[in-house]
């Protein structure tokens, strides 16, 4: 998980491929320098369970439209995933990942 990909032999052309299947996989925008920011497995891992708790947690603006258990069970959601190691944060976004 610590080994670099560029160490790993992935090129240019393999990042490119890569962050665009990640991106239709989690159907989100990622940037194009995805790979140069975090070069390795681990790093690429909790980057991307960051963007899935940040596009799971509603904005301020949606609070008022859903009910309240919605919010606290979101809440706590989000308390739990903060809360797992990185080794379990890791497994989760495969899982994920092998969702789709």
């Amino acid at each position: 998980p610590q080994q670099g990909f560029f160490e790993m032999g992935i090129d240019s052309l393999m990042t490119i491929e890569l962050k665009n299947r990640i991106e239709a996989d989690l159907e989100c925008s990622l940037p194009s320098t995805l790979f140069f920011k975090y070069p390795t497995l681990e790093s690429l891992a909790q980057y991307l369970v960051s963007k899935l708790i940040q596009a799971d947690v509603p904005q301020v603006s949606d609070v008022p439209s859903q009910g309240e258990e919605e919010v606290i069970e979101l809440t706590n959601t989000v308390h739990d995933v903060e809360q797992l190691s990185e080794a379990e944060a890791e497994a989760l976004l495969l899982a994920k990942l092998d969702s789709f």
